[in-house]
């Protein structure tokens, strides 16, 4: 196995990647695509291997000490190095979809393949803000969902707003079934969203003052499978105050 370089987050792929969560820039958030083509491979016991690092590496990272990945004969990824490996996963044995693997100031996630753009960690240091950063817009605080996002909020710069598992979403929830699964329409007057479900498969519901006419109000609880995001109102005085 080799990889042909970096391509970019968004990139549907019809093959195994690894995304790279931290890393020095400019390799942050970027992907690998993982494709055979090493000869000596076969004399390992495998079907194909790739190293990673900062010296004789496939792919060269800088300050990374070399590990190696290698695919066997059931096409399963394994990583052979030392290193923090996210429950379920093991050093040398066949990686379960989205493991993590930690070295050095470099987080790994393995994603199985991802043709339809589905199933696709964002960026979400740069999608999102901290809890307690100024706003001037309403925001939706991630009170459950991916760690990856826990306690922060997305910004709400449109009137409408789609959530779904897209990157291209206003709000993308990672690992969602579908695109779109739902849209936030803003009322007039106070703040509010008409929350509209859009995939069946998906539960989305309310749960705050208005929550039979499926509208949510500041500090209301929107729900979207497993994820809980609250909503926020923009905070101008803190805002002020920073400048």
């Amino acid at each position: 196995m080799t990889a042909s370089g970096f391509v970019a987050l968004d990139s549907p792929l019809e093959v195994p990647s690894l995304v790279l969560l931290e890393a020095p820039a400019p390799f942050r958030m970027e992907r690998i695509p993982l494709v055979r083509g090493l000869d000596f491979a076969p004399r390992m016991g495998a079907r194909g291997c790739m190293n990673l690092g900062s010296e004789d590496a496939h792919i060269l990272l800088p300050g990374l000490e070399r590990f190696m990945m290698m695919e066997d004969h059931e096409d399963h990824w394994m990583i052979v190095a030392d290193g923090v490996f996210s429950p379920g996963a093991e050093r040398s044995k066949p990686l379960p979809p989205y493991a993590t693997f930690s070295t050095g100031s470099y987080v790994f996630m393995f994603l199985p393949p991802t043709p339809s753009g589905l199933g696709i960690p964002p960026d979400y240091a740069s999608l999102t803000l901290a809890r307690e950063s100024p706003c001037t817009l309403p925001r939706l605080l991630v009170h459950a969902g991916h760690k990856l996002v826990l306690g922060r909020t997305f910004p709400l710069h449109f009137p409408v707003v789609s959530i779904g598992g897209s990157l291209d979403s206003d709000v993308p929830l990672f690992r969602m079934p579908a695109a779109t699964v739902a849209r936030l329409t803003r009322g007039v007057g106070d703040l509010s969203y008409f929350v509209e479900p859009l995939v069946p498969s998906v539960s989305v519901s309310v749960s705050g003052s208005r929550e039979a006419q499926r509208i949510l109000t500041p500090l209301a609880i929107l729900q979207v499978n497993d994820w809980e995001l609250v909503l926020l109102p923009p905070s101008p005085a803190r805002a002020r105050a920073a400048r």
